[in-house]
């Protein structure tokens, strides 16, 4: 077990995907569209111990890769990361043709998360369903970048994300505007965008070693709870499968400002 604790301090941050809220380490100008916004409680100290495989970053092997657009990249993250099964997240750039795109030139490409996941806990279409469930592919996007879609990265995958938005527009009478294509490049985006709910919470971030602290199972989790994303229950049991105990996992959540279940 690997013990981390991280000193108190005084902090509040706000995050957003729009123009004319504050910064907090953007070193790129925000654009449009609006994305939820992460309290943290700094009177709530994060001290907890973890298994030191949670501190690893997942090889590949074994694993099975999915690409999604739904909106803001960084609550994106946030809400696929909550999924069970899902083993680790990165936010980028996809769909278009411009070459090299970045976050103030994103060219015809759209925000995009790619999640590695075990099939063996969490299958391709539940991993749709939940990809649906957690944004309205409903509404018309106010800008390009923000998107409903899903890249194949095999044909299989086509065939099965096909299928299930015919189930998800059966459920519903506006159309189901997701457009599913096959997978292009993916260009990373830079990594202050990366676990961005994270990297406000500079206490929490700080007590996580420095080695590829944004690229773990671990650190995929801790942003979904910075975030408030996805299902308390499913969290806090995964957290727990990392060996953090109850108390510590109260206070993550409590921190990070989740409403008591």
């Amino acid at each position: 077990m690997v013990r981390l604790f991280v000193i108190l301090l005084a902090a509040l941050t706000l995050g957003g995907c729009a123009a004319g809220q504050a910064e907090v380490k953007a070193a790129e100008p925000e654009m449009g569209g609006q994305c939820r916004i992460s309290l943290v409680d700094d009177k709530i100290a994060p001290e907890f111990s973890v298994r030191e495989e949670a501190l690893q970053v997942p090889n590949p092997d074994g694993y099975e890769k999915a690409y999604f657009a739904m909106g803001c990249f960084w609550g994106s993250e946030a809400l696929m990361a909550s999924a069970p099964g899902v083993v680790s997240t990165r936010v980028g750039f996809s769909g278009g043709t411009l070459p090299d795109p970045s976050y103030s030139a994103i060219g015809d490409h759209v925000e995009t998360v790619e999640v590695l996941y075990d099939p063996a806990t969490i299958s391709y279409p539940e991993l749709l369903r939940h990809f649906w469930r957690h944004h309205n592919s409903r509404a018309k996007p106010i800008f390009r970048q923000y998107a409903s879609a899903v890249f194949c990265v095999k044909k299989d995958q086509i065939e099965i994300a096909q299928k299930e938005r015919e189930a998800w527009q059966g459920k519903g009478e506006e159309k189901v505007l997701t457009a599913i294509l096959p997978a292009g490049e993916f260009y990373p985006a830079a990594d202050n965008h990366q676990k961005y709910y994270l990297q406000q919470d500079e206490v929490l971030l700080q007590g996580l070693p420095e080695e590829n602290r944004l690229k773990t199972t671990l650190a995929a989790k801790l942003n979904a709870v910075s975030g408030r994303a996805g299902d308390r229950e499913t969290l806090s049991r995964e957290l727990s499968e990392f060996g953090i105990d109850e108390a510590a996992r109260e206070r993550l959540f409590a921190r990070a400002v989740w409403e008591k279940p």
